[in-house]
């Protein structure tokens, strides 16, 4: 939303504790719209499952939505997706997406055996 597609008070919002949760809501057209990470198996059940299956919506990608984005999630930018067997949900030629980093941590005393294996 920051990208300047729509503004947070222009939605009606629906808690749901997780993506799974708010799939199942767009799949039972609870929602309009959901949060999905790329390539998830929900993502592909859903698409599976829908009669017009569900797709990312293209955000804006310009230096005022790149700002916003990083702003709201340093760890993200905007990047561009083309469609792909592959990328479920994608297509738009191209679809703006946002990707974020994402690290696995742990507590200081786990051993690196464990967190390998």
């Amino acid at each position: 939303m920051a990208s300047g597609f729509v503004n947070i008070d222009d939605t009606r919002k629906v808690p749901t504790p997780n993506f799974v949760t708010a799939l199942s809501a767009l799949e039972e057209n609870r929602v309009d719209g959901a949060l999905v990470p790329m390539n998830v198996v929900a993502g592909k059940k859903a698409m599976a499952t829908m009669s017009d299956g569900w797709r990312y919506i293209s955000l804006n990608d310009n230096e005022l939505a790149r700002a916003e984005v990083e702003k709201k999630i340093p760890s993200s930018r905007i990047v561009s997706m083309k469609p792909s067997a592959s990328l479920t949900g994608v297509v738009e030629n191209p679809t703006n997406m946002i990707e974020v980093d994402f690290f696995l941590i742990t507590g200081a005393d786990v051993s690196d055996d464990v967190v390998y294996k």
